[in-house]
């Protein structure tokens, strides 16, 4: 139970089949409140560190409720991590791909080098927590570390690189017919997460396409600011 003032509060979780904790369903059901305030975000490593983010997220919240209220909290969690070799704001680092070229990109196709200086693969920090993160795979980890630490310039690697990292994922083959999503978008909106199933060549072009154009906005926003 989190040590600090705001309560009552329960943590909710999921196993890796989405399912709740039946004992913390139990005990959120039984709270005597009026209204129930809910805060959804990753672990960030393990459930103290969670709880931390909720206590800043829900400290302040009791001083605005009014007569008659008695508000329930609960903090929502699922496994996640931080990145702890990742600089804040990494100025410089544009990500850039090159555009598409004529026949989609052959398995040979020489395509972006490294997006960062030198090919420094895995900090060992990141390594282990994702070797925490995803019991069983080790030695998926450790290819993915090698492929980083290479950086070998064709689009085969690209897509191995993302074959790894949906195997982490367990990203189910096929589409939103073989695998138990959520409909939460009108049909002709629906389709499968992008993330696990479209070609990682044409997403991470995707990604580089929207990254380049976020810091030439803000470029320009700079200079209209000076």
């Amino acid at each position: 139970m989190p040590r600090w003032d705001v309560g009552p509060y329960q943590d909710i979780g999921f196993d890796r089949d989405g399912d709740v904790d039946p004992e913390q369903r139990h005990r959120l059901l039984g709270l005597e409140v009026t209204d129930l305030v809910m805060f959804a975000h990753g672990r960030n490593h393990s459930p103290v560190a969670a709880r931390e983010m909720y206590e800043g997220f829900f400290a302040a919240l009791p001083e605005l409720v009014g007569r008659g209220v008695r508000p329930g909290f609960a903090g929502v969690g699922w496994p996640s991590m931080t990145f702890p070799d990742e600089p804040p704001g990494r100025p410089g680092v544009s990500g850039r791909l090159p555009g598409p070229p004529a026949g989609g990109g052959a398995a040979g196709e020489k395509v972006a080098g490294p997006v960062t200086a030198g090919g420094e693969g895995l900090d060992p920090t990141v390594r282990q927590s994702l070797v925490s993160l995803f019991p069983g795979h080790r030695e998926t980890v450790a290819r993915m570390g090698a492929l980083l630490a290479e950086r070998p310039e064709s689009a085969a690697a690209v897509t191995e690189f993302g074959r790894l990292a949906r195997r982490l994922a367990e990203a189910p083959a096929g589409g939103l017919e073989s695998a138990c999503f959520t409909d939460d978008l009108p049909g002709d909106e629906q389709g499968p997460p992008a993330l696990l199933f479209e070609d990682p060549l044409s997403l991470c072009r995707r990604f580089a396409g929207v990254l380049e154009r976020v810091e030439s906005e803000a470029a320009g926003a700079g200079f209209r600011g000076a």
